[in-house]
């Protein structure tokens, strides 16, 4: 079996996982079923579900998963931040415009190859400016820069 030296991992992240895998754990208790039919739904193993409430690692795709099943926002389980309930996160949201600016994002972003990371922060990006659609040309800079700036990641 493999030893951590825990001292060596700086307290600030050791107790952002430690957070996370609670609010991991919050999401769970909340949903009806056993832990392997929350695991099966959204796409996971039982044990990497058992071991996300003890270690805080779970991929956004997943926490969005997870946040849909619970009815909780998903930027809440990742971060902490922001709206723990998922419909308090929506209340002000105009729903249209964001549907618009997302297809928007979808038709412009299929003729490239962007993660779905890069492409929410599109949407994010765009829904925060007053224009009702963004332009082709705007989307397809912003969408290349965050491209370039996830592989740096």
């Amino acid at each position: 079996m493999l030893a951590i030296d825990c001292k060596n991992i700086p307290m600030e992240i050791s107790l952002d996982m430690q957070n996370k895998a609670r609010r991991i754990d919050e999401a769970i208790r909340r949903i009806e079923g056993t832990k392997a039919e929350i695991a099966r739904e959204i796409g996971i193993s039982a044990q990497s579900l058992g071991a996300s409430t003890k270690n805080g690692k779970l991929s956004y795709e997943k926490a969005s998963k997870l946040a849909k099943l619970a009815s909780l926002n998903p930027e809440w389980i990742m971060t902490g931040k922001g709206e723990k309930e998922a419909l308090e996160a929506l209340k002000g949201l105009d729903v249209n415009r964001l549907a618009r600016i997302m297809d928007a994002v979808d038709r412009i972003a299929a003729e490239g190859d962007y993660s779905n990371v890069v492409k929410s922060a599109a949407v994010a990006y765009f829904y925060s400016l007053e224009d009702e659609e963004p332009p082709k040309k705007a989307v397809v800079s912003y969408l290349d820069v965050h491209k370039q700036q996830e592989k740096l990641f």
